[in-house]
């Protein structure tokens, strides 16, 4: 039974023997982060609210998030705005870092760590921007075209390999690529078949194997190809659900629960944790002013963080009652 009891800096809420902990905090600009800070004897991290300033018209105070992403130890929240904000939120410090990037205004769509230390960003003209986490310094701008498209395109992927050597992109169009993250040289355009289908076919998905051996691309007209990223040859194309109601799920480390946005026809506003097996409904949650538009669970599973189109990002940790 899940019991919701009010506190003076925030709510506590009861899920089964873990309690959810969240307080707030104000940031304007985010240079200038006040956190206020909820511990507790048996919490194990701190948690809040931060609101993500706008960063093309000073004078509105918030943005949509669009992407999230916690680092490989869980120390680092990154988040995206759709104006081109691309913020670190050091957890442990409770320190908001302002990246100074070329997205400039236009919004990114993702956000991704790897296990090597660096942090990847992609923004709605296909450009990709390569940061060193540790330094917060720009190593690499690299396009997905032969330079900053000025269209804007429909969100394509990009992904690190698990050993850290590759980073892949999808494209609006019918091709992938994948760089050296070192060099950064351009290894290889892995092109697909054209199509007349209409509306146009694109590359919206990459991934690689546990291995770091091979590359996923998946199209728009739910195929999966398989490539090797030695000799670039394509191995298998098979039929996938290139976009299911699971892409928006983030499921604990241990594959006990998962959370998502609750279905827009119920509460765009609110979140819910289901059991992963069963999936009934454990915790239904309305903090957001507006739609929850990413949800990620830590890795070590103690912090969930919810990102709405209402410009605040959610920390959640989970306590030992």
């Amino acid at each position: 039974m899940v019991i919701p009891r009010i506190s003076p800096l925030g709510v506590l809420i009861t899920l089964g023997t873990a309690v959810y902990l969240t307080a707030c905090a104000t940031a304007t600009p985010p240079a200038r982060l006040s956190l206020i800070s909820v511990t507790d004897a048996q919490s194990l991290h701190e948690v809040g609210i931060l609101r993500v300033p706008n960063c093309t018209n000073p004078d509105d105070k918030s943005t949509g998030v669009e992407t999230i992403a916690f680092s490989p130890e869980g120390r680092i929240l990154a988040i995206g705005s759709r104006d081109g904000c691309l913020l670190l939120w050091e957890i442990e410090t409770n320190t908001i870092i302002t990246l100074d990037h070329a997205h400039s205004s236009f919004g990114i769509d993702q956000v991704v760590f790897s296990s090597k230390g660096q942090l990847a960003s992609i923004d709605d003209r296909s450009t990709i921007e390569i940061w060193d986490i540790e330094t917060q310094q720009l190593l690499q701008i690299m396009y997905v075209f032969d330079g900053p498209d000025m269209r804007i395109n429909p969100p394509a992927e990009i992904a690190f390999s698990p050993d850290g050597r590759f980073i892949a992109s999808g494209s609006p169009e019918l091709f992938a690529k994948l760089w050296d993250t070192q060099s950064f040289k351009l290894l290889h355009t892995f092109e697909h078949p054209e199509s007349e289908d209409w509306p146009p076919l694109w590359i919206p998905r990459v991934s690689f194997s546990r291995d770091s051996t091979k590359l996923f691309t998946m199209t728009s007209k739910n195929e999966k190809w398989q490539w090797d990223v030695e000799t670039y040859s394509n191995l298998t194309v098979e039929p996938y659900e290139t976009w299911s109601a699971e892409d928006l799920r983030s499921y604990s480390p241990d594959g006990t629960v998962y959370a998502e946005p609750a279905p827009v026809s119920e509460d765009p506003k609110q979140f819910v944790v289901k059991n992963a097996h069963t999936h009934e409904t454990l915790l239904a949650l309305s903090e957001h002013e507006f739609t929850v538009w990413q949800i990620q669970f830590s890795p070590d599973g103690k912090l969930l963080a919810t990102g709405g189109l209402d410009g605040q990002v959610i920390l959640w940790g989970v306590m030992e009652p």
